[in-house]
């Protein structure tokens, strides 16, 4: 049976009262309580007036985000939305998909209707993660200091996703020093909040970054808990002075499956061999 007006709007109204953890996150954004069904979700979003489905795509998208993770189901949740909140989750949902270009499209459309410090920041974020996707290392800079400088006024409660951006920039940029020290406080402030997800990410890329400014013993410190990845392990190799094992794990590695970032310390990785 379907949603009806009355049911969406208490579903609405629900919505409102949904809180994740790191809300920003292209990882993890795991829920606090209990949710509504996707389903229901779906129905409603169509029953309801344009400018409340867009409050509600927006409330509710990282839904499917959560385990069991569906990235169709979330994009079609989203679709035809136009609210700056929702455009960002649209955006990130088809960076997901590998969908590059058209998750560039949401969030400039995002930055575009952006009318708050959390819908700026958020729209800079999106277009800081495709602009590094894509090898603009000075764009993928210039979207996450802007997001830094709008998430400022939001606290602690877009949770540490602007120090990972921001990170990542500089490391592209190859400002290690600088990109290890916010990967470190990222690293604390996910492991705060217990995304463990997240804990596993700035470890990994930690490792690499203290490779490459030459320490190490950090490298190797940060890298040996890495499981099942033969990029870090090549990485580790390299750091132990391992150069057989480290050509070993890298005749594993498929370039174009890696994200830009990876590519880039895989073909790094080489020139060390």
């Amino acid at each position: 049976m379907a949603v009806t007006s009355e049911e969406a709007l208490k579903l609405l109204e629900r919505s409102r009262t949904l809180r994740f953890t790191n809300p920003s996150s292209f990882g993890d954004p795991r829920l606090e309580g209990e949710s509504p069904s996707r389903e229901e979700l779906m129905e409603a979003v169509q029953a309801l007036e344009d400018d409340e489905a867009d409050e509600l795509a927006a409330n509710a998208w990282r839904l499917w985000m959560t385990e069991p993770r569906d990235i169709a189901g979330g994009r079609r949740f989203l679709e035809g939305r136009t609210g700056s909140l929702a455009l960002y989750g649209a955006g990130l949902l088809a960076l997901r998909a590998g969908d590059v270009a058209e998750s560039r499209r949401l969030n400039e459309d995002a930055l575009e209707r952006a009318d708050d410090a959390e819908s700026t920041a958020l729209a800079h974020l999106g277009l800081s993660r495709v602009a590094g996707e894509q090898g603009e290392a000075e764009e993928a800079l210039h979207h996450a200091l802007a997001a830094r400088e709008a998430a400022a006024a939001l606290g602690e409660a877009i949770g540490p996703t602007p120090l990972h951006i921001h990170a990542q920039a500089l490391w592209m940029q190859g400002d290690f020093d600088g990109a290890a020290e916010l990967f470190e406080q990222s690293l604390a402030f996910n492991a705060r909040i217990g995304d463990e997800g997240m804990v596993a990410v700035e470890r990994y890329n930690l490792g690499f970054v203290n490779l490459r400014r030459g320490d190490t013993d950090a490298a190797v410190q940060y890298l040996s808990g890495v499981q099942d990845d033969p990029l870090a392990a090549a990485a580790l190799a390299v750091a132990r002075g391992d150069k057989d094992s480290a050509r070993t794990q890298l005749d594993q590695v498929h370039d174009d499956e890696l994200p830009h970032e990876d590519r880039a310390e895989a073909e790094w990785l080489r020139t060390q061999l």
